[in-house]
């Protein structure tokens, strides 16, 4: 392995050139300094460093047999991703994540929902919040309730496994689901049936003075539709889990997982696994 590496007083470069490959960064590269620590060292690695792609590739390849990195691009078997998914990857690598099997669980869910309209749905609320994923692949999203933890507006839905009518009861732990059919998938439509899940801020509206905010956890799977009103802020899903009562937005990109086994409990039950209010 060689390398040529030239400081000026604004800007920096270097080359590399590892077995016949030349490769060239500037200082603008968000692993720079990696780079030249890597090539001083003659670790020849360091070509992984420069090419997103390659390096997304060699993190993904044991991880999962749907998800492959080809041509610079994200594939989900042979579908290549919306960029925002993709655009995910790239940030977590450049933050130097060390498991990507949350990200790969995230995106085989969301590419089990066959559905091409609500992934894109999926993608436009997903652009709008700065969202976390939790280890098992499903995302978080926020609630504002009444101060006694039900929800704002009234109807049926099913607390626990069982069927009430009513303003839901949202306490931490519950698990909240509506008959898939009832779920508004029309994302022209604003304010429709379905239980809604919104960003920090849009469930922080809904709380208001005396009410409290709640995190809960979503398989994107359940996602049914992201309404175009308020910016694509909310979404429309058919199931979701109540993980905490919060007071500031959850910042990370990844987030402490919620027990799949309560999350999954009624996923089975004769109301099947599509369901929310």
């Amino acid at each position: 392995m060689q390398f040529n590496l030239v400081r000026r007083d604004d800007s920096a470069n270097i080359t590399v050139v590892v077995d016949g490959e030349m490769l060239v960064a500037d200082d603008q590269h968000p692993l720079f300094e990696e780079i030249v620590a890597k090539a001083v060292a003659g670790d020849e690695s360091v070509a992984d460093l420069f090419d997103t792609s390659r390096r997304a590739a060699a993190v993904l390849e044991n991880l999962s047999d749907r998800v492959q990195v080809a041509n610079s691009r994200v594939w989900v078997d042979q579908t290549e991703v919306d960029d925002v998914f993709a655009d995910l990857l790239i940030d977590l690598l450049d933050e130097g994540t060390e498991d990507y099997q949350p990200y790969v669980n995230f995106l085989e869910k969301v590419y089990s929902n066959t559905s091409e309209g609500i992934r894109e749905n999926l993608s436009r609320w997903l652009k709008a919040e700065a969202f976390s994923i939790l280890p098992n692949g499903n995302i978080l999203g926020y609630r504002g309730l009444n101060s006694d933890y039900t929800s704002k507006h009234a109807g049926p839905g099913i607390v626990n496994g069982v069927q009430v009518n009513g303003h839901l009861d949202n306490s931490v732990g519950n698990t909240l689901e509506l008959p898939v059919e009832l779920v508004e998938v029309n994302a022209a439509k604003g304010c429709a049936s379905g239980l809604h899940v919104g960003t920090y801020d849009y469930a922080s509206g809904w709380a208001g003075y005396g009410g409290v905010i709640v995190s809960v956890e979503v398989d994107p799977r359940h996602v049914r539709s992201v309404p175009y009103e308020c910016a694509s802020h909310k979404m429309r899903v058919s199931k979701y889990v109540v993980r905490d009562t919060i007071t500031q937005k959850v910042d990370s990109r990844y987030a402490d997982s919620y027990d799949d086994a309560e999350y999954d409990e009624y996923a089975d039950d004769e109301y099947g696994d599509d369901y929310a209010y």
